[in-house]
């Protein structure tokens, strides 16, 4: 019912949700049931919700406390004993009692009560309540938090000033003792907290004492009497604060006694003492009383000088004169000591800009030997985590595809973390900010500092919010490349020096990047280089085996014909050019596709695309291998269901289809069948739906295994086998026809059973489209 969720349960597949427009009850990803103050809550703003052990809900609102049984809802609030009508959380201990926190302190319901006010409204429901005045740090609750039961029964409550711990079980067990404390004493300078020996500073004009008084069987019901020996002889009555001043006391030792006396009457005197010394002003003190003596014995021998002042007057000359050379020295003196203490000093900064330099040096020859990012990462974060805080380390990479920062590498508290990325330009991010802006950001207290996130880095959360944030823009050849960012949980925890030395250290990890990504280039280059090599040597190979075969059968037939010139007429003859002309026809095929994959190798073969109708090339390519389908009696038959013109290259996509019919004759038995069929097809490219016609070459042979079907699609490994017929081959046709349909930008797919027979087919855009070498 709202999208402002505050609290959510879940029991026996059910979701309770708790809004600012009511409670839902989800099952199934539906909500079946729903209360609001029209079905007599007495709030839509719920804050938090708590099923009991008998199926009752209980709702924390902003106007009270809600009983939820079914359709009946039975509320309390001040009017039937609540102490404060606005509520925040709702637990039950393990003794059968609510506890619910509100904005003035924590009040204890026991259930019971509660449920038996449903069938008799009479009941007078007893609330205690408990404040800063028992022990909580504070009396405001935080709203946006919830009471939490520990498994050992305890509860922790959740105060702006820190967080609170209550054992029910102390007061189930009645057990408690009051406990009165004086937690502090107070004056205008400075506050002391409950020990003896204080000794307050001369001048002290105003003391406070601050007391608590602790009682959770009956909090609150004491009285309280106090004085101030030996100021005060009589004990004084204290009021509702919990507080006792003091102005002008004289200098000396004083003790305040509190005590506190149950009001049931029950239970012993309870009092707490401070003992403090105010200290004397210094003419209230004796060495200033001495003084005084002193100066008037001065001014009795000062008499007596002045007479002697005239017999003394050359003397007094001379010894001013000493003097004023004397302070002539001292500053001479003085001056060349301060400008040895600059020389000194600038000895120092030398020194320090040398080590400095070589620091910085050193780290950066260490990041630039790593030629992956991953060992480029940790070799950062190893040189910095040395000199600086690194809570948490990110190395974040641009990514142009996708736009966005991807952080390969990243480390929390000396831990990796997932591999993660973040949109590029996200607004209100500081990261984004630094790459976009090209800003090198140093941020000292990102609480006071920054109105925007920072990023939190996955598997980080901790109690602490980042305070300090380093971000570097990584750059090479004046292009940013990504960001370099170091984070701390400590305010001020990054120097200037610190800021600037990571800044210059940026500039080795933008080389280092560099070498990598050029490390990367010439490894694969290396590895194609390696594979294609690989692959021509075997296919050169597999060649020469197989033009071997055809040429030694023309030569062994024509040394029988020479050696036998009776047989130039006969009908043996007829047979033995027969199957001369196979071979030739064979030898032929294999070099018209060696010279049609060398052409494609070294890109001789120009792509002209153009508007045909689809069956010219079907046609031409079945009059190219009809003989041969002839010799083997297979049966070629045209299904040609879409016959309007593709976008292709024609001439590439002839030699593709003779290529795919020659195979499937070569692999079909005698008396076989193939079939070349043409459909339309509709396939979606980007949101968007395309029509396609789908070439297929079905034929009944033998079939091809999932292994050998990968090891025929894989350019780099030329795979050849016989045909029923033993026919030879070198594997150069498929190598051919995955090359041909790689330029028009499609894919060769192959679908066999054993023994029943093989499909092959592609795909051919009916209208023109802009290929990415296009849009490249």
């Amino acid at each position: 019912s709202s999208n402002y969720i505050l609290s959510i349960k879940y029991y026996n597949e059910h979701l309770y949700v708790a809004t600012k427009n009511g409670i839902d009850i989800i099952h199934n990803g539906k909500i079946i049931k729903h209360y609001g103050q029209k079905n007599g809550l007495l709030d839509n703003m719920v804050f938090d919700l708590y099923l009991d052990y008998d199926h009752i809900l209980w709702a924390a609102t902003i106007k009270g406390l809600s009983r939820i049984d079914g359709d009946n809802i039975t509320n309390y609030t001040e009017l039937n004993g609540l102490k404060i009508n606005k509520i925040f959380s709702v637990v039950e201990d393990d003794f059968a009692y609510l506890w619910l926190p509100s904005i003035k302190g924590l009040m204890r319901v026991k259930k019971k009560q509660l449920n038996s006010y449903v069938s008799d409204s009479t009941i007078n429901i007893r609330c205690a309540f408990y404040d800063q005045n028992d022990g909580i740090l504070d009396n405001q609750y935080v709203g946006a938090t919830h009471l939490v039961k520990s498994n050992d029964g305890k509860i922790y409550f959740n105060t702006i000033s820190g967080i609170s711990m209550l054992d029910p079980q102390i007061l189930s067990e009645q057990k408690s003792e009051p406990k009165l404390l004086i937690s502090a004493l107070k004056t205008e300078q400075k506050t002391y907290y409950n020990k003896n020996d204080i000794k307050l500073p001369a001048g002290t004009k105003y003391v406070m004492f601050t007391y608590s008084y602790i009682d959770f069987i009956n909090p609150g019901k004491a009285n309280f009497q106090y004085k101030l020996k030996p100021f005060e002889q009589d004990w004084k009555n204290s009021g509702t604060e919990r507080k006792i001043q003091y102005t002008n006391l004289s200098p000396g030792t004083y003790e305040f006694i509190i005590k506190a006396v149950p009001e049931t009457g029950k239970g012993e005197l309870i009092i707490s003492t401070m003992e403090f010394e105010v200290l004397p002003t210094f003419y209230q003190s004796l060495w200033f009383q001495l003084t005084i003596i002193l100066f008037l014995l001065f001014l009795v021998y000062t008499v007596y000088k002045i007479r002697l002042r005239n017999l003394r007057q050359n003397q007094i000359k001379l010894e001013n004169e000493i003097e004023d050379r004397t302070k002539e020295i001292t500053s001479q003196k003085e001056e060349i000591a301060e400008k040895n203490e600059e020389v000194l000093m600038h000895q120092y900064e030398i020194e320090q800009a040398y080590v400095n330099l070589k620091l910085l040096s050193d780290l950066g020859r260490e990041i630039t030997t790593h030629l992956t990012l991953k060992k480029i990462s940790k070799s950062v974060y190893k040189s910095i985590h040395n000199i600086m805080d690194s809570s948490i380390f990110g190395l974040g990479i641009y990514n142009a595809d996708f736009e966005s920062l991807e952080f390969s590498t990243s480390i929390f508290k000396g831990k990796e973390i997932p591999v993660f990325s973040i949109p590029a330009k996200r607004k209100n991010c500081l990261l984004s900010r630094s790459f976009i802006n090209n800003e090198e950001i140093l941020i000292r207290d990102a609480q006071k500092e920054l109105a925007i996130d920072i990023i939190n880095f996955p598997n980080t959360s901790t109690i602490q919010a980042i305070s300090s944030v380093i971000v570097i823009p990584i750059k090479l050849n004046k292009e940013i490349i990504g960001i370099l960012t170091i984070q701390s949980y400590r305010k001020n925890a990054y120097s200037d020096y610190q800021f600037n030395m990571l800044s210059n250290l940026s500039v080795y990890v933008g080389i280092a990047i560099e070498n990598s990504k050029n490390y990367k280039k010439i490894d694969k280059q290396k590895n194609e280089l390696q594979e294609v090599n690989a692959a021509k040597d075997k296919m050169f190979s597999l060649i020469g085996h197989d033009l071997r075969g055809p040429v030694g059968t023309i030569k062994s037939f024509l040394d029988l014909i020479l050696e036998n010139p009776e047989m130039t007429d006969s009908a043996q003859t007829q047979v033995i050019l027969k199957t001369m002309q196979q071979s030739l026809g064979s030898a032929y095929n294999l070099l018209d596709n060696l010279l049609l994959w060398a052409r494609s190798q070294r890109g001789k073969i120009d792509f002209k695309p153009s508007q045909f109708v689809v069956s010219q090339p079907i046609d031409e390519s079945v009059s190219l291998v009809i003989e041969s389908a002839k010799i083997k009696e297979i049966e070629l038959v045209k299904e040609i269901n879409y016959n309007t013109s593709v976008y292709a290259d024609q001439v590439m996509i002839t030699t593709v289809l003779r290529n795919l019919i020659a195979n499937a004759i070569k692999f079909t038995p005698k008396k076989g069948k193939i079939t070349i069929r043409t459909n339309l097809k509709l396939i979606k490219e980007n949101a968007e739906s395309k029509e396609f016609v789908e070439l297929s070459i079905i034929d009944t042979g033998i079939g091809i295994s999932e292994d050998m079907i990968n090891r025929i699609l894989k350019l780099t490994d030329s795979y050849t086998t016989l045909g029923t017929d033993k026919e030879q081959g070198s594997g150069l046709g498929i190598n051919i026809c995955i090359d041909f349909l790689n330029r028009h930008e499609q894919k060769l797919f192959i679908e066999s059973n054993k023994k029943e027979g093989s499909t092959f087919k592609f795909y051919l855009p009916v209208n023109k489209v802009q290929r990415k070498t296009e849009l490249q």
